[in-house]
């Protein structure tokens, strides 16, 4: 098994941890750009920076997460929820499935009790 080296990178207050990458590592463990562009009532935003993932599993499970983060903030402030899309991309143009903001809302049935 090999081993990892490891690098701590800082920018102000920022610190990140970087693995070093070592050339006899097999190339399942390269990481790929996946880019999640925004349609928010019709009006589509193109993300142009995108974020390294190890597979398109790890990106849609990101995406997942982002939204409902954006779901949150949204009922927190008592903001409206609308009928927006994450479409991921890879860097190569393959397209994943879309997260809907809808399809992450579950809302039960509320029993009248007396």
């Amino acid at each position: 098994m090999a081993s990892h080296q490891y690098q701590l990178l800082s920018c102000g207050n920022e610190f990140a941890l970087s693995v070093l990458v070592n050339p006899e590592i097999p190339e399942a463990f390269t990481m790929a750009r996946f880019f999640f562009h925004i349609r928010r009532n019709g009006v589509f935003e193109m993300d142009t920076e995108g974020v390294e993932f190890s597979d398109h599993e790890a990106a849609h499970a990101d995406a997942v997460r982002f939204v409902r983060e954006l779901l949150a903030e949204r009922i927190m402030s008592d903001g409206t929820i609308d009928e927006e899309c994450v479409q991921i991309a890879s860097e190569t143009g393959d397209l994943l499935p879309e997260v809907e903001c809808g399809s992450l809302v579950k809302i039960g049935r509320f029993s009248s009790r007396p």
